[in-house]
């Protein structure tokens, strides 16, 4: 099941990627991950891994996240493989209004999960709106 989302920030690119490209500033803007934890000493790149605790459909998973791309200003992806397969891209667009900003989300739910794939996606997608347009008023909010 996948889940997508984009909405415009009116703040450049650097400054939404800074709160945004880094799984650890998760808990800042994000209703999905309030706790998160970097695993891995070396500088935030390519498989740096984080240990964070969700809350999704009442849930509070603890889970590991291994970055699988890191661009600065372009993109973050990462990848969850328990309790939930899961893919997650962040896509950081310049544009002449600002930045758009993309969640992509992949999710393979577990075989017994299957049957409340439709509410799962529903709860998923819901989320996404709610941190993107969170973040969105939480930068702009912010301007001086």
């Amino acid at each position: 099941m996948e889940v997508e989302y984009s909405v415009t920030i009116r703040r450049p690119v650097g400054e939404v990627f800074a709160l945004v490209g880094d799984p650890d500033r998760d808990p800042e803007w994000g209703t999905l991950m309030v706790e998160s934890a970097k695993l891995s000493p070396e500088p935030l790149g390519v498989g740096s891994v984080f240990q964070q605790r969700a809350v999704f459909m009442g849930i509070r998973p603890l889970v590991r996240l291994q970055v699988t791309e890191y661009e600065p200003c372009k993109s973050m992806a990462y990848r969850v493989n328990e309790p939930v397969i899961a893919d997650h891209r962040r896509v950081f667009e310049e544009t002449p209004e600002g930045t758009r900003l993309t969640f992509s989300i992949r999710l393979e739910p577990p075989r017994k999960y299957q049957l409340g794939a439709a509410m799962m996606r529903r709860g998923a997608q819901r989320q996404v709106e709610a941190d993107l347009n969170h973040i969105k008023e939480m930068m702009e909010s912010a301007r001086a």
